[in-house]
C-alpha cells in the first residue's frame, strides 16, 4: 500500500513539474514574440539599410517613373546625372512592379507592415484551421516561429521573401487540408519562385509526395504549375527584351563556400533545427496511423515531404555566399503545417517531463536572443543608422547630383534617392572575371562622388584582411576609396568618409 502511495505521489510530482515547464515555455515564447513585434512594428519608419529592400525600391522607382528597368551595366543609366547607375535587376521584377503602384515615400513603411501582417496571418490561418487535437501544438509552433528575431528583419522589410513564402505557404496549407496538390495550390507554388527564386522547397517536396501517392492523378496539377511558370517566363522575357535571365544569373549567381557553410549552420540550427526535427518526427509517426482518415494521412505525408525538402534545401543553401536566415522561412512554414495535422504522441510521464524541459530550454534560448537583439537593434543599430544617414550628405557637403556611395544598397538609396552600383554583386562578378573593375573604379573616381558611408568594409582595415565571403568591396576598389576619402564622422559601427581636398 505504501509503495503504491509513493508511486502515485511520484507520478503527481512528475505531472506537476511537466505542467509548470509547459506553462513557463508558453510564457517564454510570449515574451520573445512581444520583443520581436516591438522591433517589427517599432521600426517601420527606419532608414533603409537592407540591400534587397533597397534594390526592390530602386527598381520600383524606375518603373514608377517610366524609366527603362533593364539597362546594360557596362553602359549604365544616366538618368540621375554624370554618375550612372550600374546594376543588374535583382530577382524577377514582379515585386518591384507591385511596389511601383505605391507612392515612393509610402512604400517602405507600407511594405514592412504588409510583410509582417502577411507572415503573422499565414501562421495564424494555419493554426486556426488545424485539425482537432492539434491546435495547441500548431499555435505554439506558430508563436515560436514568430518569436525568432533572426527572421524579423526579413519579414518586416520590403524584400520579396515574405510574399513568396506566403504564396508557397498557402499552397502547402491547402494541400495538407485536401490531402493532395490541387490546381490552385499548384499555381501558388508556381508563382512563388518567380517572386523570390529560392522559394522552391515546399513546392518540390509536396509535389513529389503527391506524385508518389496519386501518380497519374497528380500530373494535372504539375501541368498547371508548368503552364503558369512558362507563361511568367514568356512575359518576363518579353518585357525585358530577353535580358531577364542574364540579369537574374548575374545578380544571384554567387558561388558556394565551405567557410560560409560552416559559419552559417551553428547560428541557424540552434533556432530552427530542433523544432524542425521534432515536427518531422511527429509527421513520420502519424503518416501511417491507420486510425486517421486517408485524406489526413496523405496531407501529413505532403507536409512532411515539404519539410524534408525545404530543410535539405536550406542546409545546402547555407553554403551560398549571401545566404541568410531567410532561407529557413520555408522550413518554419512546413514545420507548423505538420504540427497542424499530425497528432502529438502521448508519452509516459518521464518522457513528457523530458519533452517539456527540452521545449523550455529551446524557448528560453530563442527568447534570450530575441530580447537581446531587439534591444540592440532598436536602441543602438537603428539610431546609429538614422544619424549617419541624416548627417552624411551634410558632412560631405553633397549638393544636387553629387552622391555619397555606400557598401549597402539600401543605405545608398536613402542617401541619394538612387544607387550607383550593387557592391555585393559587383565584387563577386569582378572576382569571377564577369565584370570589369575599371568601370566601377572610374565611377567612384568622378568628382561628383563626394563621400562614402561604410559599416562592413572600413577603410582603416588592411587590404589583406578582405573576406571573400563577407566584404562588399574588393581590394581593387578599397585601394581607390582609401586613397580618395578620409574619415570625417563616426556613428556607432558606421563611418562616413569624405573626399580629400584636391592637392595643389
Amino acid at each position: 500500500m505504501a509503495s503504491a502511495d509513493v508511486a502515485e505521489g511520484r507520478e503527481a510530482t512528475l505531472s506537476a513539474l511537466s505542467r509548470w515547464c509547459w506553462r513557463l515555455t508558453f510564457a517564454t515564447i510570449a515574451v520573445g514574440f512581444v520583443a520581436t513585434m516591438v522591433f517589427s512594428w517599432g521600426t517601420l519608419g527606419r532608414p533603409l539599410t537592407d540591400s534587397a529592400e533597397g534594390e526592390v525600391l530602386f527598381e520600383a522607382a524606375r518603373i514608377r517613373g517610366g524609366l527603362s528597368l533593364y539597362v546594360d551595366p557596362l553602359v549604365g543609366a544616366f538618368d540621375y546625372g554624370p554618375v550612372p547607375a550600374r546594376y543588374f535587376v535583382l530577382y524577377p521584377p514582379i515585386m518591384p512592379w507591385l511596389v511601383s503602384l505605391v507612392p515612393f515615400a509610402a512604400s517602405p513603411p507600407a511594405l514592412r507592415a504588409l510583410g509582417t501582417l502577411g507572415w503573422l496571418g499565414l501562421f495564424a490561418s494555419i493554426a486556426w484551421r488545424a485539425e482537432p487535437g492539434c491546435r495547441r501544438a500548431a499555435w505554439t509552433g506558430a508563436a515560436l516561429v514568430a518569436s525568432v528575431f533572426a527572421l524579423a528583419p526579413f519579414v518586416s522589410s520590403g524584400r520579396p521573401d515574405t510574399l513568396a513564402a506566403l504564396l508557397a505557404g498557402l499552397g502547402l496549407a491547402r494541400s495538407a487540408r485536401l490531402g493532395r496538390v490541387d490546381p490552385l495550390a499548384a499555381a501558388l507554388f508556381a508563382v512563388a519562385p518567380w517572386i523570390k527564386p529560392n522559394i522552391v522547397g515546399l513546392a518540390a517536396g509536396a509535389m513529389l509526395v503527391d506524385l508518389a501517392l496519386r501518380r497519374t492523378r497528380a500530373l494535372a496539377s504539375i501541368a498547371v504549375a508548368l503552364v503558369v511558370s512558362v507563361a511568367l517566363y514568356a512575359v518576363l522575357m518579353h518585357v525585358s527584351h530577353g535580358a531577364f535571365l542574364t540579369h537574374l544569373r548575374m545578380s544571384t549567381g554567387q558561388p558556394l563556400s565551405l567557410v560560409q557553410w560552416k559559419a552559417q549552420l551553428p547560428g541557424r540550427l540552434q533556432f530552427f533545427g530542433v523544432p524542425a526535427v521534432l515536427a518531422a518526427l511527429c509527421g513520420w509517426r502519424a503518416r501511417g496511423d491507420g486510425a486517421l482518415p486517408e485524406r489526413r494521412r496523405d496531407g501529413i505525408a505532403l507536409a512532411l515531404g515539404a519539410l524534408v525538402v525545404a530543410a535539405a534545401w536550406a542546409l545546402l543553401s547555407a553554403a551560398k555566399i549571401g545566404s541568410s536566415a531567410c532561407y529557413w522561412m520555408e522550413t518554419c512554414i512546413a514545420s507548423v503545417v505538420v504540427l497542424a495535422h499530425a497528432p502529438l504522441p502521448r508519452p509516459a510521464l518521464r518522457a513528457s517531463l523530458v519533452c517539456a524541459v527540452a521545449a523550455l530550454v529551446q524557448a528560453l534560448w530563442i527568447d534570450v536572443a530575441s530580447v537581446r537583439s531587439t534591444f540592440e537593434a532598436t536602441l543602438e543599430d537603428v539610431p546609429d543608422q538614422e544619424r549617419v544617414i541624416g548627417r552624411a550628405r551634410a558632412v560631405c557637403r553633397a549638393k544636387g547630383p553629387e552622391v555619397v556611395v555606400a557598401d549597402d544598397v539600401g543605405t545608398e538609396l536613402a542617401l541619394n534617392g538612387r544607387i550607383t552600383a550593387q557592391p555585393f554583386q559587383m565584387t563577386h562578378l569582378v572576382r569571377a572575371g564577369l565584370y570589369p573593375a575599371s568601370v566601377w573604379i572610374s565611377d567612384v573616381e568622378r568628382p561628383e562622388v563626394v563621400g562614402v558611408v561604410l559599416r562592413n568594409d572600413l577603410l582603416e582595415r588592411p587590404l589583406g584582411t578582405v573576406s571573400v565571403e563577407y566584404d562588399r568591396f574588393g581590394p581593387e576598389l578599397r585601394r581607390v576609396l582609401a586613397a580618395r576619402f578620409r574619415l570625417a564622422d563616426e556613428s556607432g559601427s558606421w563611418r562616413t568618409y569624405c573626399a580629400r581636398p584636391a592637392s595643389g
